[in-house]
């Protein structure tokens, strides 16, 4: 399934650069961009879209029951997004997601 994320880029308190990734686009009235990235969710993780528009994964083990909001589970390693969940047991589970596109897109709130 595809689904489009939002890459955000902000400076920390010590003045390093910090990357994160939204499922959501945030507007403000700071101004600003990020960038549109459309990434492809595998078929093995059953990816559902819920009532909102929010992506829902249903463990591919199918047997412990948990299922995760996309927002729970997108992280960035190495500016790259990546999905994390464990199992009921504790197994991790990563997965790096492929950018199929990425476009500039405004933050501005427009008034």
């Amino acid at each position: 399934m595809q689904v489009k994320i939002y890459e955000y880029t902000e400076v920390s308190p010590c003045g390093n650069y910090v990357t994160f990734y939204k499922t959501h686009l945030v507007r403000g009235l700071g101004g600003g961009c990020c960038w549109e990235i459309e990434t492809e969710i595998p078929d093995y993780l059953n990816p559902v879209k819920g009532d909102l528009k929010g992506i829902i994964f249903i463990s591919p083990e199918g047997k412990d029951g948990f299922t995760f909001d996309l927002s729970e589970i997108l992280r960035c390693k190495n500016d790259k997004p990546f999905i994390e969940w464990c199992e009921y047991n504790g197994k991790p589970h990563y997965l790096y997601l492929p950018i199929l596109s990425r476009i500039e897109e405004s933050t501005a709130e427009y008034l």
